[in-house]
């Protein structure tokens, strides 16, 4: 919750109306709404100063796919419940990577996972 308030209070800031659609289950958690603009921003929080988080099948296949890709944002908020500092990570059609405003590329690790249940 700290990382979402820290997202919607950063973007509402630059005067972008933000909806949440956490509950939607579409992949992402809050629309970020401008004049001509959205922005499907998946947030993650962490306890700690590293940038690590997972993904769920479901937002990886939607930060994936074209239809969003130059729409979607990865917002990591590290130290969420203390100091908090936000990354906000965009698709570069030039550098073919996920990209913050400072240049840190994310590095992207696919790893297989599986369900089993009676």
């Amino acid at each position: 919750m700290a990382a979402v308030k820290k997202v919607t209070d950063y973007y509402k800031k630059l005067g972008y109306e933000v909806k949440s659609v956490e509950a939607d289950n579409v992949g992402w958690d809050l629309e970020v709404i401008g004049k001509e603009t959205l922005f499907r921003v998946e947030v993650k929080g962490t306890s700690g100063r590293n940038i690590a988080v997972d993904l769920t099948p479901n937002e990886y296949k939607h930060m994936n796919m074209l239809l969003y890709k130059n729409s979607y944002r990865l917002a990591i908020v590290t130290e969420a419940l203390t100091v908090s500092e936000l990354y906000v990570f965009s698709f570069s059609e030039e550098k073919k990577e996920w990209v913050d405003d400072e240049g840190n590329i994310l590095e992207i690790e696919r790893i297989i996972s599986a369900m089993c249940f009676i």
